[in-house]
């Protein structure tokens, strides 16, 4: 699915792409294997490496710990992109296991096909994509040019619904044996983002703009359910190559609200205005911009 990803939307590393078990020893060697790596490619102390990835939160030794607990409870993992790392000049993905890949490790129920564990894979990779747009090395001077957290999770849950939804469709995207089996449908998935996306903003009384982390919306279907609809609606109107053609590539230049308006051909806050409208339309017309 990663390389697939890559060779849809482009290479863009250096990257670096960590699958984690549950195995103690394997861990420390992991982990080993890393500090020397970062140790010989980016001059870090060794020691000093392998304290951080034992007790930091986003470190390799915590996902393997994550793994014992999804085990436990039968649920799944999943992959996540370090936004810290940019500062190593590489994209780095930390994945564990079970997540839907491998339905032996997961037990007789798994709680995701191999399809949707897919998805999460070309979401992640979306995020290296929107993460190499921002080139600046201040940290800060990136945060005052991203985007709000609606553009980011809804861009990158949109494009990766629709592109393995396609994948799978011509055959590109398929299981192993032992991939969790199951559909897991675009169409489907977009209906329940919506349907869900306008529960959230009934009962917190307010739109998108109001679903960053701590907002008074701050909900999954808000950020991700509605921001996947708001990319539907933009790329219906100015196409499907509008973010990585047009917006990604002037972001760094323009910072979002310069590139929104320079793809868009609107301001943030008039589309909020537009979009809320279309939000208000009936369902079927609302589901009918999205590709088959």
């Amino acid at each position: 699915a990663l390389l697939l990803a890559i060779s849809v939307w482009g290479n863009y590393g250096p990257l670096e792409y960590y699958i984690t078990g549950i195995d103690e020893d394997a861990g420390q060697a992991l982990v080993d294997f890393y500090c020397e790596r970062r140790a010989e490619r980016n001059g870090h102390r060794l020691s000093d490496c392998v304290q951080k990835q034992q007790e930091w939160g986003m470190g390799l030794e915590n996902a393997r710990f994550n793994n014992e607990k999804h085990l436990e409870s039968n649920s799944t993992g999943g992959a996540v992109l370090d936004w810290e790392t940019r500062q190593l000049n590489i994209l780095q993905f930390t994945a564990g296991l079970p997540w839907g890949l491998d339905e032996s490790y997961l037990g007789p129920k798994p709680t995701t096909t191999g399809y949707g564990a897919q998805k999460t894979v070309f979401h992640e990779y979306f995020h290296g994509i929107q993460q190499s747009a921002l080139t600046s090395p201040n940290g800060a001077a990136r945060d005052s040019k991203a985007p709000p957290r609606w553009f980011t999770e809804g861009s990158a849950e949109y494009m990766a619904q629709l592109e393995t939804h396609r994948q799978r469709a011509n055959g590109n995207l398929t299981l192993t044996e032992i991939g969790g089996q199951g559909d897991y449908d675009f169409h489907f998935w977009m209906r329940i983002y919506l349907q869900l996306s306008k529960q959230t903003f009934a009962r917190c009384g307010g739109f998108i703009a109001d679903s960053g982390w701590g907002d008074k919306c701050d909900d999954y279907f808000a950020a991700y359910g509605a921001g996947a609809w708001a990319i539907a609606y933009l790329t219906n109107r100015y196409g499907e190559d509008s973010l990585l053609e047009v917006l990604y590539p002037v972001i760094e230049e323009k910072g979002f609200e310069g590139a929104f308006l320079h793809t868009f051909e609107m301001t943030v806050e008039e589309f909020y205005v537009e979009f809320e409208n279309f939000f208000a339309l009936p369902e079927t017309e609302q589901m009918a911009i999205l590709p088959q």
